[in-house]
């Protein structure tokens, strides 16, 4: 169900952990603080690798802002249009194309200082690191042993949750439809956590592999971050998924397209203001 997350996400600056209407203006103008957040949490940082990172995370804004925060703005706006009257398959995967390039554009721009601050990275954040990694999996791997009809319950609820997050409220009628929809979703939770724990260990190689030669780390990480290789079990998923994303649009009353809408509009207006507050 990540697929969904991502057609619908901001995907700007590195914000994905910022998805919330009510603070996107202020998560933007933050995002250097929030990042440096993030990190420590990652690798236990120490205070002159938060210095560095706070610089050089400063700089990254100030250019985003300048030159890619409009484009992000465009992102959403054409988003909203497409969904207004009716999303089609065509417009789906136009919306995943433009949210890539988004990605991959921010990718570029930061893999230098990110092999920059990988070089820094001890033995003991790497250790650090892959605990935190572990940790993280934990509560998938909760999910992936649990009984077959109290994964299926949970997975249907969580979906549930996030449509009704960018919705609002679900009809019985809606809910019954969208329940039986979810419930034939392949269920590939193992396949996609073996995946995930592929490109973690991909991604602490590369973490390890800047104190030799930061430039290939700095490719490394480009091409580790666009990557879209993935089991053939997970592009099924991801088809299914984007079907599944039709089918809400098309049960949407115009009072949940409103909502959908409002929600979007939400956020342009925030970065619209950010992006005058960062042009005085």
């Amino acid at each position: 169900m990540a697929s969904l997350r991502r057609c619908l996400a901001l995907a700007i600056l590195l914000t994905t952990l910022l998805l919330n209407a009510c603070l996107v203006r202020v998560a933007y103008n933050n995002a250097d603080w929030l990042l440096i957040w993030k990190l420590d949490s990652a690798f236990d940082l120490t205070s002159p690798q938060k210095d560095f990172l706070g610089a050089h995370l400063r700089e990254q804004l100030r250019w985003h802002r300048t030159h890619e925060l409009a484009n992000a703005i465009t992102f959403l706006q054409r988003t909203q249009a497409a969904a207004a009257d009716g999303l089609t398959q065509g417009e789906l995967e136009d919306t995943v194309a433009a949210l890539t390039t988004l990605r991959n554009t921010l990718s570029d721009r930061l893999a230098a200082d990110s092999a920059e601050f990988f070089a820094q990275v001890s033995d003991d954040q790497l250790e650090y690191l892959q605990k935190s990694l572990n940790k993280a999996n934990k509560d998938w791997e909760k999910r992936a042993n649990l009984p077959p009809n109290k994964r299926s319950a949970e997975r249907t609820e969580r979906i549930l949750g996030i449509v009704t997050d960018w919705i609002g409220s679900l009809s019985g009628a809606q809910e019954k439809q969208l329940t039986q929809s979810i419930e034939h979703l392949p269920d590939v939770l193992e396949i996609w956590l073996d995946h995930t724990k592929q490109r973690q260990q991909q991604f602490v190689e590369i973490v390890r592999s800047a104190r030799t030669d930061r430039t290939d780390a700095s490719h490394a990480f480009v091409a580790w971050i666009t990557a879209e290789a993935m089991p053939p079990e997970l592009k099924i998923h991801r088809a299914a998924v984007y079907e599944l994303i039709l089918e809400i649009d098309k049960l949407c009353t115009p009072k949940q397209h409103e909502y959908f809408n409002r929600k979007l509009q939400g956020w342009i207006d925030d970065l619209q203001l950010a992006l005058t507050q960062g042009a005085t």
